[in-house]
């Protein structure tokens, strides 16, 4: 139904499978998938909740060394994101720079999406200055993350961290050129180079999926 975008339905059906817990093989994945369907619908509570939900799941799986319940590869990791996306998309400012940053050392890609919402937070309120900070530090999470493949070669599966650090970083750059820069046209070298990126990641659903 969400590939033909009857987001309503996809939103009662996934709710009611996982009720049902008939969802629990990739439970972590049809969380996240519930969660996009509940922005593109303006359940933004409800989706914040799931959000929650989803991160405890994944921090809980992670702690305890497991990889269990995610899909197509991708590790837990991947979901530690949803809460400050969704803040971000709901435009509550101040809960996503009230999140805590992710250790570092650990969760490389958490720590670039943290980044990225703090940075898209600060730009939203004006504030270009602290945007640039995040700015600054989210473009120098490629090579870590590239570190962190070398030394967990098994961890990330076929999920490319050091291309989506590099993603975000472009579309955060972009943002804060529009406000230093405001009486000329924002550039938007990095944001083709974000595109380009982004068309070539493996996505495990069609890219009209991600829309939300």
């Amino acid at each position: 139904r969400a590939r033909l975008g009857d987001y309503p339905k996809s939103v009662a059906d996934l709710t009611a499978a996982v009720q049902r817990r008939d969802l629990e093989v990739f439970p972590l994945r049809h969380l996240e998938g519930l969660i996009f369907l509940l922005r593109a619908t303006g359940r933004l509570e409800l989706a914040r909740e799931r959000a929650e939900e989803l991160e405890r799941r994944a921090e809980a799986l992670m702690e305890a060394g497991g990889t269990g319940g995610s899909a197509f590869g991708s590790p837990p990791e991947r979901y530690l994101a949803q809460r400050s996306l969704t803040a971000l998309f709901a435009g509550d400012f101040d809960a996503v720079l009230g999140e805590d940053q992710p250790p570092p050392s650990s969760r490389v890609l958490a720590v670039a999406v943290w980044h990225f919402a703090r940075g898209m937070a600060h730009a939203a309120l004006g504030d270009a200055a602290r945007a640039e900070v995040e700015s600054r530090a989210l473009r120098g999470l490629p090579y870590l993350a590239g570190e962190a493949v070398k030394l967990w070669p098994d961890r990330y599966g076929r999920m490319p961290i050091v291309q989506l650090c590099e993603s975000y970083g472009a579309i955060l750059t972009t943002e804060v050129q529009r406000l230093t820069e405001p009486s000329k046209p924002a550039s938007a070298d990095r944001l083709r180079l974000a595109v380009a990126a982004f068309a070539k990641l493996p996505f495990d659903d069609p890219p009209p999926m991600y829309l939300p």
